[in-house]
């Protein structure tokens, strides 16, 4: 099949349905599917929240991001469900002054035959498909914020709470850490590209040819 690009990198906020419309784009193009977490985790032999210490440290999890990254942007004919802060963390890689996401984000504006397209909807809708998410989870996602997951952490071990109450507050505290941390990437998700799609409400299958529009140059 024709294309203008040679991959294609779904990016946005969690929830957004990366997988999902990248499972169904790559089926279409006939291209292989990549979920960057999941080849992370891989990889690391540990999952997200192992790996980032309940995100309290999330240094080695950025760093083999941007490793992978550099990987994927030299391979053609693959989709790729990026991580929501590809192009976007704020995480000071070690021994500089320099995010991570900033470092990603000149990747990715380095390679002009890629096409990076950003997934979004309403910010009240993220935070219900969040709070569903974790709630029927068994693993939380780590909280983003370094500081806030420490401080989350030393009041769960203090406080005398059943199961079920410490996650219940535990997912309060994602859904609410997650909701600050995504209205400060909106503004660097536009940044990386021109390519803006809302998943609120659009049909799966009317996403999907959108997409493949963008990478026929249509």
């Amino acid at each position: 099949m024709d294309t203008k690009y040679k991959s294609l990198f779904l990016c946005g906020f969690r929830t957004m349905g990366k997988a999902t419309l990248g499972h169904k784009v790559a089926e279409e193009m006939g291209w292989e599917f990549i979920k960057m977490d999941d080849e992370i985790t891989k990889r690391a032999s540990q999952n997200e929240t192992e790996l980032t210490k309940s995100g309290t440290y999330w240094q080695r999890f950025r760093q083999m991001e941007t490793d992978l990254l550099n990987e994927l942007l030299e391979r053609t004919n693959i989709v790729v469900s990026a991580g929501s802060g590809v192009g976007v963390n704020h995480i000071i890689k070690e021994n500089t002054s320099e995010s991570f996401g900033h470092i990603q984000a000149r990747l990715l504006k380095q390679h002009q035959d890629v096409c990076v397209v950003i997934l979004d909807a309403p910010t009240y809708v993220i935070a219900d498909r969040i709070k569903r998410e974790e709630m029927e989870q068994s693993i939380t996602h780590p909280i983003l914020d370094e500081t806030r997951a420490r401080h989350m952490q030393t009041e769960l071990d203090k406080q005398q709470l059943s199961d079920a109450d410490k996650k219940e507050s535990l997912v309060n505290e994602i859904v609410a850490d997650a909701i600050e941390v995504l209205e400060l990437r909106r503004p660097l998700y536009e940044q990386i590209s021109s390519f803006q799609i809302d998943t609120g409400s659009s049909a799966i299958e009317h996403t999907v040819k959108r997409i493949v529009a963008i990478l026929k140059g249509q």
